[in-house]
């Protein structure tokens, strides 16, 4: 038979230890959805004053989007550099 004397303060540590557990979650969830919805406000914001810029000039729109494929075009298609080769003092 198990003395329930000493295991009192062992299930009271325990029990201190889960409550904290489950605060300190509670705490971290409810920091994760307030951050998520920051996000996802400034992603829309950010998303419409696009659709407004856009539709307000399509054009200018239209030729920034061909000059940065042309950059992007350009930057990804450049020959890639040779490896310099090691020189040989021995035959100097």
């Amino acid at each position: 038979m198990k003395n329930t004397n000493t295991m009192a303060p062992i299930r009271h540590a325990a029990d201190d230890l889960t409550t904290h557990a489950k605060l300190t979650g509670a705490a971290a969830m409810d920091i994760g959805r307030a951050t998520y919805r920051h996000v996802q406000t400034r992603a829309v914001n950010a998303a419409q004053q696009a659709d407004r810029a856009v539709r307000s000039s399509p054009y200018v729109a239209l030729g920034l989007s061909f000059v940065g494929g042309l950059a992007l075009g350009a930057f990804l298609a450049r020959p890639k550099a040779k490896p310099a080769r090691p020189t040989s003092e021995e035959g100097e």
